[in-house]
């Protein structure tokens, strides 16, 4: 974003920021939970444990109210982005000229209108929405490439929530209401496909592989069903899964542990 405001000649509006200390506090207080969910699935319950004492959960007294500066994106800031990135694309095709193109460090998609643009797994470009950095700035240039035609594919679309659904359509730019389900409704019935295939034509095997371990598998493997026992969610697919994805063919520089077998 800031290369193609440079390239053309466009600055982002200013504007001064209020960040309270409940701010300040509920988010760190997020980050020290995804933390703890990331400690508990990389180890189980004592690396949760061991997490939770070597970082303290943030305390609301610590922090206070500041300022800073953010930069907005204003509608007319887009409008004049968009129109002087096509004008400067224009005049880049008229001159025919290779070395002008050589001359800048890239060529962003932004300075072109496509025919078509087809979103593979759409579902995972709707997961930058509710991200900030890098990846907001992705589904932000994502959501307005120009193009005449859009497809999003997808096997599983995300369609928990009339929320869900708006941002689906404002990647195709498509308008639909806020908190509307009507409308939202309205936009699937008319915009969205589901091809269905018989599933029961699809031929199913089963095999039983017996997986050796070393003592370090053994023990991470262990330590997953244990933690599982614990908490109750030994017979639940995810920890069920969580079990296999630690069974492994491969012993790399390690013996073969005796009565280390797991089905």
């Amino acid at each position: 974003r800031k290369y193609c405001d440079e390239l053309v000649g466009v600055q982002v509006p200013v504007e001064m920021q209020i960040i309270t200390a409940d701010m300040q506090w509920n988010a760190e207080v997020c980050r020290w939970h995804r933390g703890l969910h990331a400690a508990r699935d990389r180890g189980g319950y004592d690396a949760a444990e061991e997490y939770r004492r070597t970082h303290p959960m943030p305390r609301r007294e610590s922090f206070s109210e500041k300022s800073q500066t953010r930069r907005c994106s204003t509608r007319a800031y887009h409008k004049q982005r968009s129109d002087q990135l096509a004008e400067f694309t224009r005049s880049l095709i008229a001159k025919h000229d290779a070395e002008s193109l050589r001359d800048h460090k890239g060529i962003t998609f932004e300075m072109f209108a496509w025919k078509r643009i087809v979103y593979d797994e759409f579902h995972e470009a709707l997961r930058f929405s509710a991200s900030g950095g890098n990846e907001g700035i992705a589904f932000d240039a994502l959501r307005k490439l120009h193009a005449n035609l859009r497809w999003g594919l997808t096997a599983t679309p995300d369609l928990t929530s009339s929320e869900r659904v708006k941002l689906m359509a404002d990647v195709l730019q498509t308008f639909v209401p806020p908190d509307c389900s009507e409308a939202s409704q309205t936009f699937l019935d008319h915009f969205v496909r589901s091809n269905s295939w018989d599933i029961s034509t699809v031929p199913l095997e089963e095999h039983e592989v017996v997986v050796k371990m070393t003592q370090n598998e053994r023990a991470l493997y262990l330590n997953e069903s244990n933690a599982a026992t614990l908490h109750g969610h030994s017979a639940s697919m995810s920890r069920r899964a969580a079990l296999l994805k630690l069974c492994s063919h491969f012993t790399p520089g390690e013996e073969i542990s005796a009565g280390s077998s797991a089905q």
